[in-house]
């Protein structure tokens, strides 16, 4: 259906094909407005179209053809795209919906992730050296997610801003949703999916800024240049070394940057213990990462000498907790646990300030308050 008017063309068609060995008809509408004088503008909306259905269209671009056969859905989209008088592109926005479906990209993630609801709002300036993703919001499993993100294609390099945020994060499920170029070999992503075990975070974001150099002088420089990113975390389990017990039921927050992560502890259990504030820290920059551990502790006294683990030690604990087995203790833990491959236990720091009490039942009557510090080494 093509109208011509004096200066103005329009073209307003509606196309129902079906694709390949679909069983499901797919529509494309076309509406294009040009004005001679003014700005072009085309309207194109897509319905029903199946991703497997467009692989023989990019047969030629092997990226892109590797992404699309692994991802499964069936999406609608519309777009606008506004022309200047030579009909070269000048700005434009593009919405996608899906009801549901799955991909795996392993470039990005370690599996395959299941989503539902997908909506992505999109605007392209400047003939694509200006692209925004306003929001996408999806459902993975029982979490929320939001992302945006802007791309700007500069003379010498690319920028990209991207936010994160997402809501109800079963953490033994963090792998799905942290990309896998967001960890260093030896850095934060890997050290955060070994060590915590379970919990969930109520709510997770992280803000990253990446740049992309044009020049070949500058490609170390390349990638990932800032990230900030701050999870909640509730009722957590964290396994932090394999020489010292388990910390359970942590509520508290965790934040990290490039090098650097934070997690504050504001109540926990360790062993019959209540940790009442902690604070657990790392350098990723350093040569040998140092695993800094500060705490408050409240509980039996017997709980203090469990670090002490090694054989040549277990004379030192067994007399020790028969000595203060009717006592309580207020301590202030400090820990500092080079991060190294068959560690060497003396080369662990453990100062401890305590405060220790008898019991009410004891012999003392509750008379007794004895300070003790230790120091190792």
């Amino acid at each position: 259906n093509i109208d011509i008017r004096g200066k103005n063309f329009n073209i307003d068609q509606n196309i129902k094909v079906l694709l390949n060995n679909s069983e499901k008809s797919s529509e494309l509408d076309l509406l294009c407005n040009i004005n001679i004088k003014n700005d072009k503008k085309c309207t194109i909306k897509l319905y029903d179209i199946d991703v497997q259905e467009l692989k023989n269209i990019f047969k030629e671009r092997a990226k892109l053809y590797s992404y699309l056969q692994n991802i499964y859905s069936i999406f609608s989209l519309e777009t606008n795209i506004y022309m200047d008088n030579n009909f070269n592109i000048k700005s434009g926005n593009l919405n996608l919906f899906s009801s549901g479906g799955n991909f795996y990209l392993k470039d990005f993630f370690d599996e395959k992730i299941d989503f539902k609801n997908l909506a992505i709002n999109t605007t392209f300036n400047n003939n694509f050296k200006e692209f925004n993703i306003e929001s996408l919001k999806t459902k993975f499993d029982n979490t929320d997610f939001f992302l945006s993100m802007f791309i700007k294609n500069l003379t010498n390099y690319s920028n990209i801003d991207l936010n994160l945020e997402a809501n109800n994060v079963i953490l033994k499920e963090l792998k799905k949703l942290w990309p896998n170029f967001l960890g260093q070999k030896d850095g934060i992503r890997p050290w955060v999916l070994t060590h915590i075990l379970s919990g969930k975070s109520p709510k997770a974001i992280a803000n990253m800024n990446f740049k992309y150099f044009h020049n070949n002088s500058h490609k170390k420089e390349s990638g990932l240049q800032k990230i900030y990113s701050k999870i909640e975390l509730s009722n957590v389990l964290l396994n932090y070394d394999n020489h010292f017990p388990i910390v359970k039921n942590i509520n508290g927050n965790a934040i990290f940057t490039k090098n650097n992560m934070k997690i504050q502890i504001n109540s926990a259990k360790i062993l019959d213990s209540s940790i009442t504030k902690g604070n657990i820290s790392m350098n990723f920059h350093e040569q040998i990462p140092i695993l800094n551990i500060k705490t408050d502790i409240k509980g039996p006294s017997y709980d203090l000498f469990i670090h002490i683990n090694k054989n040549d030690a277990k004379l030192i604990k067994t007399s020790a907790n028969n000595v203060i087995s009717d006592f309580y203790t207020k301590s202030h833990l400090e820990l500092s646990i080079p991060l190294v491959r068959n560690l060497d236990f003396h080369k662990v720091s453990i100062n401890v300030n305590s405060n220790i009490f008898n019991k009410i039942d004891s012999i003392f009557k509750n008379n007794s308050n004895i300070l003790a510090l230790f120091n190792k080494p």
